[in-house]
């Protein structure tokens, strides 16, 4: 949708719309916690509003804490150090306040306001055998957020309307990493402060008619000014990015149910387009299509085809990479012992925009108010998006298709400009000192524009309610998906295929279930798939099982004044197989795909 949203909508946008009007206050407590341990929640809300004839008021205190997920918990983590985590440690409070009032006849304004702050601390051991003390890091980032958005809309007459928003954005980040190796402990501060400023004007309204309906008309303009100030290892940056923008859409109705045409029964279509300017890329122009048929009221087709742009994030640009010095054992056996390997990894500053194409095709079928089906395919064309070059280092100083990204034999000016250049001092993942002789390969698996990325697939989703007596209802829905996908790194390799592998998607996924609805409770069970993929890192695949989760809860509302909550997701504790590593700091599962939450079971009371 980035023509009519922007370039950051490659893949579609999902509007959240805040509750708008509140009188009283309810107040909510959630305990929860993983039952193999860490991750114990705690979660307290506060919501209080009141509203008038013209207009109202709401605010929201939550405060949320979770303990982390230890590598020691988890029987699928002997490679690991056990005082790594899987999951950090986390305090967070936030704040939201939404308010509106008209200011007179036509004309209103509103207003949202949020605040967070906290912190995340994780842990990563470098070796297995080791205290984190000894050879590890240790981050703790604090952070805190704070935006504000007002709008003012007004009605201009003959149904047109119009809004003005605005928006400023901060978000503050103080990172302390320690850094042990061998016993001696460093410490790299890493300071962001980043700053978002949008201003946005735009019109609604008819057009003239057709004998199926007004053609409508959304057009509109703005501004954006991105800065991200970031201090680190004596470093100070502070790159920023403008860009102004304009769109259109236009609405044309084409067939409508009031003509009775008999092999129709609606039919419309859609164009949109945007343009977009950018202080450090150039111009951009972002089409969109659409067309949508229903021959009869129960079946809907529809067809979009569109093209997306999005810049890289100025933390993909212009942050720093990190360098970090581990053993070559888990990269092949084929070298020889001792052997150490330099690996950079992070943010690069040639990476440029990247653009796609996208087509849909969907239907909807509602033979009647119990039943619906939606299903869709998809395809979507990525050319230059910005993304690691490597899943995984494990197995690039052997495949030919990342030879390009692995230097051998590194001179020592090669391995100390690698090194100076990092955004912090070198990790060190090995036992000893570092040696640059005792160095055989350097690997660049930092950011770059991927040349080709495909992704093509079908989603499907049911749905079917069945009213019952006294209230009720059972509702039973169903929803998979299959994906497939392929990249090419550069235009002189081959294609590999990238769903279906360790650390990226599956082919499938699915989840399905059924929900009773009563007067005074709710009672839901739901199933999810997971689908298994291959790890081809090794020159034997090894595969990695599907996961299949059970999930339950229950609500039940006390004479109208609380509402009591229980959970209990994944209640035979499904678990991801254990993979094969090329250090003690890699996660021993793949964490695209599957959790280290296991059974989780929580309790809310509001």
């Amino acid at each position: 949708a980035s023509a009519i949203y922007g370039a950051d909508a490659v893949a579609g946008v999902v509007n959240i719309l805040l509750r708008k009007d509140y009188r009283g206050i309810t107040t909510s407590a959630r305990l929860g916690g993983s039952t193999d341990g860490g991750n114990f929640q705690q979660q307290y809300t506060l919501l209080a509003g009141t509203n008038w004839s013209t207009g109202g008021f709401i605010a929201v205190y939550d405060r949320f804490d979770n303990s982390a997920i230890l590598a020691g918990d988890r029987p699928y983590s002997s490679s690991s150090n056990p005082a790594s985590t899987f999951y950090p440690d986390l305090q967070r409070h936030s704040v939201l306040l939404s308010g509106h009032q008209q200011l007179g006849v036509g004309i209103g304004i509103k207003a949202d306001l949020i605040y967070k702050r906290g912190d995340m601390t994780s842990v990563r051991g470098l070796l297995a055998d080791r205290p984190i003390e000894t050879s590890g890091t240790r981050v703790i980032n604090k952070f805190e957020t704070f935006g504000i958005a007002p709008m003012l809309e007004a009605e201009l007459g003959a149904r047109w309307n119009a809004r003005v928003t605005g928006f400023y954005g901060t978000d503050e980040t103080l990172g302390a990493t320690d850094i042990f190796t061998n016993g001696a402990a460093r410490k790299l501060i890493r300071i962001f402060d980043n700053r978002n400023i949008a201003v946005e004007a735009g019109v609604e309204g008819p057009l003239f008619a057709l004998p199926a309906g007004e053609v409508r008309l959304a057009a509109g303009g703005g501004w954006r000014h991105n800065r991200i100030h970031a201090e680190f290892s004596g470093r100070n940056i502070t790159p920023t990015r403008e860009n102004k923008f304009a769109y259109g859409e236009l609405y044309v109705p084409l067939a409508s149910p009031a003509q009775n045409l008999g092999f129709v029964d609606r039919a419309s279509l859609t164009a949109a387009l945007r343009w977009e300017d950018y202080s450090d890329s150039g111009s951009i122009v972002t089409p969109k299509l659409g067309l949508v048929f229903a021959p009869a009221a129960e079946l809907s087709l529809g067809v979009s085809w569109g093209r997306s742009f999005k810049m890289p994030t100025l933390i993909q640009q212009y942050t720093g990479y990190s360098a970090v010095l581990y053993p070559v054992t888990g990269y092949g056996n084929q070298f020889p012992g001792g052997s150490n390997l330099l690996y950079i990894g992070g943010s690069n500053p040639e990476v440029g925009p990247e653009r796609a194409e996208n087509l849909t095709f969907s239907a909807t079928f509602r033979p009647s108010s119990r039943l619906q089906i939606v299903t869709s395919f998809f395809n979507i064309d990525y050319r230059d998006r910005v993304a690691p070059p490597l899943s995984s280092a494990l197995g690039a100083l052997t495949n030919p298709l990342y030879a390009s990204l692995v230097t051998f034999d590194p001179t020592v000016a090669q391995l100390d400009a690698a090194i100076a250049g990092a955004a912090g001092p070198l990790g060190n993942g090995t036992t000893g000192p570092y040696d640059p002789s005792n160095v055989i390969a350097l690997l660049d698996g930092r950011d770059r524009n991927i040349a080709e990325q495909r992704y093509h697939g079908a989603d499907l989703a049911i749905r079917y309610r069945v009213p019952m007596p006294e209230g009720r209802t059972l509702s039973f829905s169903a929803g998979a998906t299959w994906l497939d996908s392929e990249q090419r790194l550069s235009p002189d390799l081959p294609t590999t295929n990238l769903a279906g592998n360790i650390f990226r998607s599956p082919h499938f996924r699915a989840r399905g279930g059924a929900t009773l609805d009563g007067v005074n409770f709710t009672l839901a069970a739901f199933t999810s798939l997971t689908g298994g993929v291959t790890d081809r890192r090794r020159p034997v695949p090894v595969e990695i099982s599907p996961v299949v989760t059970f999930d339950l809860t229950g609500r039940i509302k006390l004479r109208g004044f609380a509402d009591v909550t229980i959970s209990a997701l994944n209640i035979f504790n499904a678990k991801p197989d254990q993979i094969l590593v090329a250090a003690p700091d890699d996660t021993p599962f793949d964490s695209t795909n599957y959790s280290a939450v296991g059974r989780f079971l929580a309790l809310t009371i509001s």
